[in-house]
């Protein structure tokens, strides 16, 4: 579904995806602060804490600059970038934006045309609505670095009006459950298939003093993965054509039975303690800690997690299996966009960030990227053999058709914050599950007509 977005998107830049500090890379979002400003000294910050100049030179040759959420970039990335330096004698500068700054930076960065020479941002409908891309990136739907680049991938997440502007940088992302396998094994509990399946192992593992999903409504954002796992792995499958009405003001998620259904099931889940004592206070770095050490049995996420998990913890992937949303027993899992670069088309250095794109291509550097983050790539000439089993089970169930495309990836116009909030005044009682979608509906309502997007 395409979007011709104005102007005000760029300086309004707050999402409501839900990927916060993963490589998703991230996938998801990070959503920025209302009190924070979309402004940004001139000259950004570094991990040094040293400022970034676009046009900075080096003894070596040019430096190219490129801005991203600081969660984005992994150890990997330092050492392929300082490996093509060495290659090609150009510096690759990282300019870290905090995570949940980084969306207020972009839009202002956007907005006044103050772009670094390279940004990773999200593909797929986010970061069409978002970067105004035909006005400031460089097109290069015919560049060879997407040669051997999935064309299905391609084609849903990156070609926007029969032209694609990113590089993918992060891998397909599958979203399902986290699960502790010595908590499942400890409780003779199976996989479950259905959500009253679900329901009955939460209670069984409450009833054992452990928190049966952990739950980050410390950080508000994470309150939304709920809805965005639970309708990858059922809604989309059921509604395949929801989204092409949506876009044409035809239907409202508010009147979407299996919406407000799975708004209500996440209700009462909260309500019979199944989220913990501590939900509204929990952090999102705290979930590595409790489902490794077994305070918490599940965590509702994409399978970036365990990339991030292994660096905190080496036997982090041994001790978690990886289901999909138990809904209806079809054991499909979420599936969204990622994250990809993009190369400023005012840039000074647009032939050696095209350089850099075709060095990131190479096989070699695929496997060694992708093997790292333990994700599952977008290049059909490289296989990770060395991918978790976990992740490769998932993939394979995509491959047979168990999936579904998650809604944020179709929305024809942002909606902010709302359902955050929305969601959180739920919790406490404020509000019921089709209050918090009509307010959904009404955000992207405003902003749908705010950007003259035919229907609305």
């Amino acid at each position: 579904m395409k979007k011709t977005c104005s102007m005000l998107l760029a300086l309004m830049l707050t999402f409501s995806l839900t990927a916060c500090g993963s490589d998703s890379g991230g996938t998801a979002a990070q959503p920025d602060s209302p009190s924070q400003e979309a402004s940004q000294p001139e000259g950004q910050q570094n991990e040094n804490g040293q400022s970034a100049s676009k046009d900075a030179e080096t003894s070596g040759g040019v430096t190219l600059t490129l801005m991203g959420s600081k969660s984005w970039f992994k150890d990997v990335d330092s050492e392929v970038y300082q490996q093509f330096e060495e290659e090609t004698g150009i510096k690759v500068e990282l300019i870290t934006n905090p995570d949940d700054m980084n969306n207020n930076i972009m839009g202002a960065k956007i907005a006044t045309k103050e772009l670094p020479d390279i940004v990773e941002y999200y593909n797929g409908g986010t970061g069409e609505a978002a970067l105004l891309a035909e006005e400031n990136f460089l097109d290069i739907t015919n560049d060879p670095c997407l040669e051997n680049v999935n064309q299905d991938l391609l084609d849903k997440f990156s070609n926007w009006d029969g032209v694609v502007y990113g590089f993918p940088i992060a891998g397909a992302q599958y979203w399902g459950i986290y699960y502790n396998k010595q908590i499942f094994s400890d409780l003779n509990l199976e996989i479950p298939k259905t959500f009253e399946d679900l329901e009955t192992a939460c209670q069984k593992i409450k009833d054992q003093g452990i928190t049966p999903i952990y739950l980050a409504g410390g950080d508000v954002w994470p309150v939304e993965t709920w809805l965005d796992t639970y309708w990858g792995s059922y809604i989309a499958a059921k509604t395949p054509d929801f989204w092409d009405q949506y876009a044409e003001n035809k239907v409202k998620l508010a009147d979407l039975p299996e919406a407000v259904e799975c708004l209500e099931r996440q209700n009462d889940f909260y309500k019979k303690g199944y989220f913990g004592e501590t939900a509204m206070s929990d952090t999102w770095s705290g979930q590595f800690s409790a489902l490794y050490e077994g305070t918490a049995a599940m965590l509702v996420f994409n399978d970036s997690c365990f990339g991030e998990g292994i660096e905190k913890y080496p036997d982090y992937a041994e001790k978690l299996g990886f289901m999909p949303f138990p809904v209806d027993g079809s054991d499909c899992y979420g599936v969204t966009s990622s994250n990809s670069l993009y190369i400023n088309k005012n840039s000074e250095h647009i032939d050696e960030a095209l350089q850099l794109f075709n060095f990131l291509a190479r096989p070699d550097i695929v496997e060694k990227m992708y093997t790292a983050k333990q994700q599952s790539p977008w290049f059909d000439n490289v296989s990770i053999e060395s991918l978790l089993p976990q992740i490769k089970e998932a993939q394979e169930a995509v491959r047979e058709g168990k999936s579904g495309v998650s809604w944020f990836d179709f929305i024809p116009a942002s909606y902010g914050n709302s359902s955050f909030e929305q969601i959180q005044e739920m919790f406490l009682g404020n509000c019921g599950p089709v209050d918090v979608l009509k307010a959904i509906d009404d955000e992207i309502a405003k902003n749908a007509k705010a950007q003259g997007i035919p229907g609305w």
